[in-house]
């Protein structure tokens, strides 16, 4: 499994848009790499450690389209743009957390 923070997007996007003539028409992969991955446990116990608390969960037959690994080949935007994610699984699951905390109230408002 691969996570990418949304500032890594974003900046991918500025360096392309900074780049148009180079980018118009291509389509380039964003996302976390070979580097930057991780497993659904490895993520829980992650979560766990960052929220000190234990998180249930069950496991449950593959259904089809399930993938079993998936890494962003962002081959293409490293060489074309010299474009690297920088924000590593720790500090983008933290960002994430914090993110929620501060904006729980305006989440469970979207939710209900």
């Amino acid at each position: 499994m691969e996570l990418t923070n949304l500032g890594l997007k974003i900046r991918a996007g500025d360096l392309a848009i900074g780049n148009i003539k180079q980018t118009a028409g291509q389509i380039y992969n964003v996302g976390g790499g070979a580097k930057i991955t991780l497993s659904l446990l490895e993520l829980l116990d992650l979560l766990e450690k960052k929220l000190s608390r234990k998180i249930p969960f069950t496991f449950a037959d593959w259904r089809p389209g399930d993938q079993p690994v998936y890494i962003s080949n962002i081959a293409k935007i490293t060489k074309s743009l010299d474009w690297q994610p920088k924000i590593g699984v720790e500090e983008g699951t933290s960002k994430m957390i914090d993110w929620i905390v501060k904006e729980k109230d305006l989440i469970e408002k979207v939710l209900r």
